[in-house]
């Protein structure tokens, strides 16, 4: 008879690296679990899409209609072939079933075992299967498999673009993928964000991917900036103000500007079940090394990056701003791209700004109804236009 079990709590450090030319997995979990409960949130759809091998784009895509059962390993007649330089996937590694509960893997004998977030389960008898979650982190051999769905794919393709698009920059993606995952799931007490830049514009963008919809963004700090209706954003200066607001969403607090009552609320903003997640943006890590849950997500400056990067990044927050206002997929043109490379590409927020306003103009065809979007008067969203020559 099969067992059916949980892979425990996961991603107690997320800052350890592999050995040699393996990928870095997360540790042995402190604590498993056995009994068949799931220890893990569910984050975004249920419908998984794909296991992609950590650090590249190699997708092996899960059929539609799902199929019974796939096989993993070595041997070019598998579904799923995992070449390994390290030769330690065996022929036929693990297989996966498909059950109305959605798909679970199971070790198939192998002579190194399947990991499920850094974990090895001891020797037992029978085979135990393990169902596949969100963001799960499947070890065959010397290589990582991503379970990934459609809230995974938008995650991954978001913190590229803030970190690189360069193969170098894959191993960070992917440990950036992790460190949300860990914070999401309480794993980590909070994510934290570094760089100069000012990033509860990043934090926001990472919450919009991994949130439901209408769920909040509560930024908190001595400095507070004024909500924007716009972008669903609220601001208050006390952190203790912060957590009902932030019910079911997530709170972001600037370090250099912590709230005077954080200290007596910081672990409940740590430990919160009714609080998704906690972000801190910072422009130096908060903790050393030897003392980090999670590893921080480094975020390098915009001036660093190089200039077909930029255009990219760019394009890309104004698909975002279509997809905001329900407007066709389009690109801006040159002299757009052009506007907000010279005037508005110095943070990623600006970035952001620039662009929604430039495609709620287009989108709704004149200032009047395009200001209340993008949190302007027409008064206002006509000068910024005409000041960078979009409008006569």
């Amino acid at each position: 008879m099969q067992q059916f079990a949980a892979p425990g709590e996961i991603l107690r450090d997320v800052s350890r690296h592999g050995s040699g030319s393996d990928p870095p997995e997360p540790t042995t979990p402190e604590r498993t679990r056995t009994d068949g409960s799931v220890a893990h949130k569910w984050i975004g759809e249920r419908k998984l899409l794909h296991l992609r091998e950590w650090a590249t784009d190699k997708v092996h895509r899960l059929p539609e209609p799902a199929t019974s059962e796939l096989v993993i390993g070595s041997e070019s007649s598998v579904d799923f072939q995992i070449v390994a330089p390290n030769r330690r996937v065996s022929r036929r590694h693990a297989r996966l079933v498909c059950t109305q509960d959605g798909w679970h893997i199971e070790d198939l004998g192998s002579r190194n075992g399947v990991r499920y977030d850094g974990w090895l389960p001891p020797p037992g008898p029978g085979r135990v299967q393990y169902q596949l979650l969100p963001g799960m982190e499947i070890g065959i051999g010397g290589i990582i498999l991503v379970v990934e769905n459609e809230t995974f794919v938008r995650l991954r393709s978001y913190l590229a673009r803030i970190l690189g698009w360069d193969s170098a920059r894959q191993v960070g993606v992917d440990l950036a993928m992790r460190a949300v995952r860990a914070a999401f799931e309480k794993c980590a007490p909070r994510l934290e964000i570094v760089s100069p830049d000012d990033l509860v514009a990043v934090a926001r963008q990472i919450h919009l991917r991994i949130s439901p919809p209408d769920a909040p963004f509560v930024v908190c700090g001595k400095c507070t900036r004024a909500p924007d209706d716009s972008l669903q954003l609220t601001a208050v200066k006390r952190a203790s103000a912060a957590l009902p607001l932030a019910h079911g969403g997530t709170v972001c607090v600037r370090t250099t500007e912590l709230p005077t009552d954080y200290r007596a609320v910081q672990q409940a903003l740590e430990t919160s079940d009714s609080i998704q997640s906690y972000v801190c943006a910072t422009t130096v890590p908060v903790l050393p090394p030897a003392h980090r849950v999670v590893v921080p997500i480094v975020v390098p400056e915009l001036a660093a990056r190089a200039p077909s990067d930029l255009g990219k990044i760019i394009q890309e927050y104004a698909l975002d701003a279509c997809r905001g206002f329900g407007a066709s997929a389009s690109m801006l043109s040159e002299r757009e791209q052009a506007c907000v490379v010279d005037r508005d590409a110095t943070s990623f927020a600006d970035i952001e700004s620039a662009t929604r306003r430039i495609v709620a103009f287009r989108t709704f065809g004149n200032v009047h109804q395009a200001a209340p979007h993008v949190g302007l008067s027409h008064v206002g969203l006509g000068k910024w236009l005409k000041g960078r020559g979009l409008v006569e």
